[in-house]
């Protein structure tokens, strides 16, 4: 890239469109450092796996996943299997699996899980209530 003549060679600079600036500031941190800033906010460590998957920084991965795992709850689980699925995050998928089938009475009856869940297939929310009705 910069050794051709192209806009990146002539200003010495790349612009990353795709990543937040403060996702991106946390990443240079752990390249250089091996640890990032303590952030409470899950939607930030999502945001960060994303660009650790897309760099293929697997140490930051494994970090976010642990951070994310501690904070899986019936309002997220959701959406993080289908984050850790899509990413290939293999602790935070199953972490989130136990957790689905610990809490699956509970999730059943929530519209986020089942919006989540459609997501991934129309037919699992289907197969899940299906499942739920027969154990009773």
């Amino acid at each position: 890239m910069f050794d051709q003549p192209m806009k990146e060679q002539q200003e010495n600079e790349v612009e990353i469109e795709d990543i937040d600036y403060d996702v991106m500031q946390q990443l240079l941190q752990f390249v250089y450092t091996g640890k990032v800033n303590d952030k409470k906010e899950a939607i930030f460590y999502i945001d960060l796996l994303i660009a650790a998957d897309k760099y293929e920084l697997d140490g930051l991965k494994m970090l976010c996943e642990d951070s994310l795992i501690v904070n899986l709850s019936a309002t997220n689980v959701g959406e993080l299997l289908a984050v850790a699925d899509r990413h290939k995050a293999s602790a935070l998928k199953k972490a989130s699996m136990e957790f689905i089938l610990k809490h699956l009475k509970l999730l059943i009856d929530s519209q986020k899980f089942k919006a989540d869940m459609a997501a991934l297939s129309p037919l699992l929310v289907e197969i899940i209530t299906m499942f739920m009705l027969s154990e009773q």
